[in-house]
C-alpha cells in the first residue's frame, strides 16, 4: 500500500505501507533508484522523501541521508553526507528548491547540495550557518534558502 507520493518534474517515488520507497519515471530525473534500493527497502525504515525538479532526497529513521536523481539537481551528496559523518550529526529537518536543498542537522548547522545557482553552495555563509548561533528554521523560493539563527 501507498502512505505517500512524491514527483521531480519527470519521475514519481512512492512511500509504502512497510517504509520502502518505489520509483519510476525518467530515470536521470529521479525514476532509476537502483543505486541505492538496498538503502530504501525498508530496514531501517524511510522517514521522510523530499523532492526537487531532478532529484530525491530521503531521510531513514536512523537519520541517514540517501539521494538519488539529477547529480548536478541534488541525486549525489557526498560532500552533504561527509559534512554528517565528520560532525557526528543527522538530518533533522529539510527543505528544498528548484535544484537543490537543504538539511538542519540534529546538533545544530545546515548543509546543503545540488545546483550552485538555486542554493546548493552555502560556502559564503557557512561559518554563520554552523557556528554558536543555532539554525532555528530554514525556508525556500524557487531558487534560494534564508534561515533564520537564534541570537
Amino acid at each position: 500500500t501507498v502512505n505517500s507520493l512524491y514527483a521531480t518534474s519527470a519521475a514519481f517515488a512512492a512511500k509504502l505501507e512497510g517504509y520502502g520507497v518505489v520509483t519510476w519515471g525518467h530515470p536521470a530525473l529521479g525514476g532509476d533508484s537502483s543505486k541505492v534500493r538496498e538503502l530504501l527497502c525498508g530496514h531501517p525504515p524511510v522517514a521522510q522523501v523530499y523532492s526537487n525538479d531532478g532529484a530525491f532526497a530521503a531521510v531513514l529513521e536512523t537519520g541517514r541521508l540517501v539521494t538519488w536523481g539529477d547529480q548536478t539537481m541534488g541525486g549525489e551528496s557526498k560532500a552533504a553526507e561527509r559534512h554528517f559523518e565528520k560532525n557526528k550529526s543527522h538530518v533533522k529537518r529539510m527543505c528544498t528548491t528548484e535544484r537543490a536543498f537543504a538539511a538542519t542537522l540534529q546538533g545544530g548547522g545546515v548543509v546543503t547540495w545540488g545546483h550552485p545557482d538555486f542554493g546548493g553552495d552555502s560556502a559564503a555563509a557557512r561559518r554563520r550557518l554552523n557556528g554558536r548561533a543555532q539554525v532555528r528554521q530554514i525556508f525556500a523560493t524557487r531558487g534560494a534558502f534564508a534561515a533564520i539563527l537564534d541570537a
